[in-house]
């Protein structure tokens, strides 16, 4: 559960810094993090709920 949750986290934190090094606009940075959370979370967490 908490190597999901790392693993989650490390791939929004890859997604954050690549589009920090192409210096994207903050909030296109934010909005594309957050509509990339959400299929990435249920991939993570997907096996739980089973």
């Amino acid at each position: 559960m908490i190597l999901r949750v790392l693993l989650l986290g490390l791939g929004l934190g890859a997604i954050y810094a690549a589009l920090t090094t192409l210096r994207v606009h903050l909030y296109v940075t934010l909005l594309l993090l957050f509509l990339s959370a959400g299929p990435l979370s249920y991939l993570v967490f997907r096996e739980e709920h089973e």
